[in-house]
């Protein structure tokens, strides 16, 4: 069975991804902040993970490793907003957006990148404000 970490995995897009590779019979492994999101998804196994933290992401690829032996694919789902203008933006919000936004991609790459090169798995990086407007 194949195994596949999902980051942002509990809500929107990443809810979804989630729910569809376990309909395909993978093994899922949700990466996400919100545990009571990740508890709707009972057949999944989550790891509570900040994305921009370095011993947070090794720690998700390692329990995953722990779990499943193990990684065939990564999808960097996980990302934030803020929404206001730059006047009223502090600093502080500008880093957690990059921490989660780039960082997060970067870390979770950088942790999985050399199981998947032993499966010749895949990193999936997507990015999306759907879930804030549509067309």
């Amino acid at each position: 069975m194949k195994t596949i970490i999902i980051t942002g995995g509990a809500q929107g897009i990443g809810r979804a991804t989630s729910e569809h590779f376990l309909e395909k019979g993978w093994n899922v492994v949700i990466a996400d902040l919100d545990q009571e999101a990740a508890q709707e998804i009972p057949k999944a196994f989550f790891v509570q993970t900040d994305v921009s933290s370095e011993i947070s992401v090794k720690n998700l690829v390692d329990k995953t490793l722990e779990r499943f032996q193990t990684i065939h694919a990564l999808v960097n789902n996980a990302g934030i907003g803020i929404n206001k203008p730059i006047t009223d933006l502090s600093l502080e919000e500008w880093n957690k957006v990059l921490g989660v936004n780039l960082t997060g991609t970067f870390l979770g790459a950088k942790y999985a990148a050399p199981h998947l090169k032993i499966t010749r798995g895949t990193i999936i990086n997507l990015a999306s404000t759907r879930a804030l407007m549509s067309e």
